[in-house]
């Protein structure tokens, strides 16, 4: 059931992107509507990230790749876990460009800071 809801509440997401889009002005607006912006993205990125995992898990053990089941809920926690590590890393690089100083140097800063939030969560777990 809750593997369900991840495309409606991506397609509410998306929605939601769209007309935040279309009826703000970056350069006109408050610095918490910006904020909001980066939220709305992230948790876009966030439902992604989740469906990738919960339905590339389900199709590897189809597949019999993997004996890797997502279907209980504590699998789906972790799922859950790692797909907000991940998308963290999407919404850096948009927030570090907006303000022009992405380059290849903060590409990688941001890669490792993933590769030590992937170890930290690990480590938790």
């Amino acid at each position: 059931m809750l593997k369900r809801g991840l495309f409606g509440a991506l397609a509410i997401s998306v929605l939601a992107m769209y007309l935040f889009m279309s009826l703000t002005n970056p350069s006109t607006a408050h610095p918490l509507v910006l904020l909001f912006f980066f939220l709305i993205l992230y948790v876009v990125f966030l439902l992604i990230f989740m469906i990738v995992i919960v339905y590339g898990g389900d199709l590897l053990s189809l597949l019999r790749i993997s004996k890797v089941k997502l279907g209980k809920k504590s699998s789906l926690s972790q799922a859950y876990i790692h797909a907000s590590v991940l998308a963290l890393a999407p919404v850096m690089l948009v927030a570090i460009n907006s303000v022009g100083a992405l380059n290849l140097r903060t590409v990688v800063l941001v890669v490792i800071f993933e590769m030590l939030l992937f170890f930290y969560v690990k480590r938790r777990s």
